[in-house]
């Protein structure tokens, strides 16, 4: 299971590997995208909140979250985990630092704070405490006690990185699906997300220099984490 799926990204990633697989996502509008992208038979998508999800007990060998968990009342989420794996079964909490601009060979930390500052600090009229508190937690990589299930066999895997190799226009596009985007769509209009999405453009090219423009071919270094534990066996 993928909770807090999105538009399911990260639910196709388990199909080969599983008889079925059930993305959630609070979100009606998020799982009617994923469904609507969806080739794959083995997977299914329901609207669902992560610390109900009103499945059956002891159900699942598997359940992720990917880029969500800092959303969630975590301790309702544990118990719901406890409540839906197999024994055995196995929680696995995934996410990703701010990706690391490389351009023409030259890391870009500079860059990579502007954008992770660009993005946590989104005025779009509404009451930032609980989303900056959230992006605080993810960005900061799911560390201290909080992120300690209830299960057993804790296990942390950092920095596992991966590059992908874009162009400066897919890198915007990328920070359009930042969670603060839609947000600020939603509460100004579409209009003042357009114009914010071009002022990073206009900035990050600035930033780059050397006659950069949309097509120039860049490099994203992601690093991941991820925090595993596990359903006792004898459960």
């Amino acid at each position: 299971m993928d909770v807090g799926c999105g538009s399911g990204q990260a639910t196709k990633v388990l199909a080969p590997h599983f008889d079925q697989v059930l993305g959630t996502d609070i979100s009606s509008t998020q799982i009617s995208q994923a469904q609507a992208a969806n080739r794959v038979d083995n997977i299914s998508y329901r609207v669902a909140r992560a610390e109900d999800t009103s499945l059956p007990s002891g159900s699942y060998q598997l359940v992720i979250g990917v880029s969500a968990c800092h959303w969630f009342d975590l301790p309702a989420f544990y118990a719901e985990v406890g409540r839906l794996l197999t024994p055995g079964g196995a929680l696995a909490m995934i996410g990703h630092r701010p990706a690391l601009p490389i351009f023409r060979g030259e890391e870009r930390h500079d860059l990579q704070q502007f954008l992770a500052t660009a993005l946590t600090t989104i005025d779009f009229g509404k009451p930032m405490e609980v989303i900056a508190e959230s992006d605080r937690l993810y960005l900061e990589g799911y560390s201290g006690p909080r992120f300690v299930s209830s299960l057993t066999d804790h296990k942390e895997f950092r920095d596992v990185f991966c590059d992908m190799h874009v162009t400066v226009a897919d890198l915007i596009g990328f920070c359009s699906t930042w969670h603060s985007v839609p947000l600020l769509a939603a509460a100004r209009g579409e209009k003042a997300c357009a114009n914010f999405l071009e002022g990073l453009q206009i900035r990050v090219l600035e930033m780059l220099g050397h006659g950069a423009n949309v097509d120039s071919p860049i490099v994203l270094r992601f690093g991941y984490y991820a925090l595993m534990s596990r359903q006792p066996k004898n459960f």
